[in-house]
């Protein structure tokens, strides 16, 4: 069987689309957040209809992650839900990443450390962009992070919130609902607030700590750690 075609999209309530495919039958219907209903059918074109597997997941309504080949998953971590997570990502440790109430998407070279929870939050979606660190115990809920952004340990971002790109945010910080922070913002405090403007030095270390997480992918798969 071929991939199914999207041809057309309809605007339900909900934040929902019910979307017609090449064989004129229904799907279930498929939450794909805001936009117009051209752009429901980019998003489930791409993401819901790659082959057999995912056809069937899409009439069942059963929704399984999705993640690159390259990504490194640590023991003890678990995906479950409307995940999708890109090329050169990790997830380290009893890291928590549940899709169960809105789309979760990660972008590429991002690393989720132990430990830290990662959850949709009433069908909001949940985005993280490149080259991205979420810190040992950090909690994330349907928020929007920008790319080369830092979270430090046992931060909590809450939903609606949005952190520009480049920007830190400082361990134990609480970041509450539908917080807005412009590109390379130092962020602390709880609640958190905007402390400064990070210069392109402080930036670099973001760009540093992904680098250290990717060697440190390649050590795991070279059995460079043993453990018990």
């Amino acid at each position: 069987m071929l991939p199914v075609k999207v041809l057309s999209a309809s605007r339900l309530p909900g934040m929902s689309y019910t979307v017609t495919r090449s064989d004129d039958s229904r799907c279930s219907e498929r939450r794909v957040g805001k936009g117009s209903p051209d752009t429901a059918v980019a998003v489930l074109e791409e993401n819901f209809y790659k082959g057999d597997a995912m056809q069937d997941d899409a009439i069942s309504g059963v929704l399984r992650p999705r993640i690159h080949e390259s990504v490194f998953i640590a023991e003890g971590a678990r995906i479950y839900g409307d995940v999708e997570i890109g090329e050169g990502s990790s997830v380290w440790f009893n890291a928590v990443i549940r899709g169960d109430e809105g789309k979760i998407v990660i972008g590429r070279n991002t690393n989720i450390q132990d430990n830290a929870v990662v959850h949709s939050d009433g069908e909001m979606w949940l985005q993280v962009g490149d080259s991205v660190t979420i810190g040992h115990g950090a909690v994330i809920r349907s928020c929007n992070l920008g790319n080369r952004v830092m979270i430090g340990m046992n931060a909590t971002v809450m939903s609606g919130s949005e952190i520009g790109d480049g920007s830190v945010v400082g361990g134990n910080s609480f970041i509450g609902y539908n917080k807005k922070f412009p590109p390379k913002s130092l962020i602390t405090g709880t609640p958190a607030k905007l402390v400064r403007e990070l210069t392109d030095a402080d930036t670099a270390l973001n760009d540093a700590a992904v680098q250290i997480y990717g060697e440190l992918v390649d050590k795991y798969r070279r059995g460079h750690f043993e453990g018990v």
